[in-house]
């Protein structure tokens, strides 16, 4: 296997669960997840998203 793209192929893996499925537990955790990643930074000040 010549340079296999570990992000690539989770997020491929990880979209293929999304779609085939949806109602599956392990979907409502992931996409937990993804929210919690996207809301306002609480580490440090100045990295919180302007607007």
């Amino acid at each position: 296997m010549e340079g296999f793209d570990l992000a690539q192929g989770l997020s491929g893996l990880g979209a293929y669960h999304l779609s085939r499925q949806p109602e599956h537990e392990v979907t409502r955790v992931v996409l937990a997840c993804v929210v919690r990643l996207t809301g306002p930074c609480s580490i440090r000040s100045d990295c919180r998203r302007s607007g």
